[in-house]
């Protein structure tokens, strides 16, 4: 299992960004949601991958080619390196033995990360990509996945996850 972005500015009250997603996140119940996802992952012992977004003083300000969502986050200090908004969420923060993949910058976590090296070298040939934001990340990342041979499921967003959220079919 991927988990994507799962950090205090996104998901804890005090985060930068939790206010954009606040309403929504209350109607779909996203934080119990991934707590029940990661929960599972851990209980059928899969791997579990965390992908953090940071940057850094230097990538706000020396970016030239800065996207809309980039502009908005750059404006924002959003996931500012070693500050308390870019650490993981503590309801979804990596447990011994699970795998930190290196913080990306962009939304396909796995074009310039190490996600892809980490997943062969755990012999993952199915993932289940989650978590911030689906529309972006999520979506990116999975299809990636796939192109790069990975058989991907992705959680749906509902009260209750069923109990194969984490099963997949090739």
């Amino acid at each position: 299992m991927l988990l994507i972005d799962t950090v205090n500015d996104v998901f804890s009250e005090a985060g930068k960004a939790y206010r954009v997603y606040k309403e929504e996140f209350e109607r779909i119940g996203i934080l119990e949601n991934l707590k029940t996802l990661l929960a599972r992952a851990r209980e059928q012992g899969c791997p579990v991958f965390h992908a953090p977004m940071s940057y850094t003083e230097s990538d706000y300000t020396t970016w030239k080619h800065v996207s809309g969502v980039h502009h908005e986050m750059f404006d924002n200090r959003l996931f500012a390196e070693g500050s308390w908004g870019a650490h993981f969420h503590p309801d979804l923060a990596p447990a011994d033995g699970e795998i930190v993949i290196a913080p990306h910058k962009n939304i396909d976590v796995l074009a310039n990360t190490d996600l892809e090296v980490q997943m062969r070298q755990h012999d993952v040939e199915y993932i289940a990509v989650t978590g911030m934001v689906g529309t972006m990340c999520v979506e990116s990342t999975a299809r990636s996945c796939m192109e790069h041979g990975f058989h991907v499921t992705t959680s749906r967003t509902r009260q209750q996850p069923s109990a194969d959220a984490l099963h997949t079919t090739p």
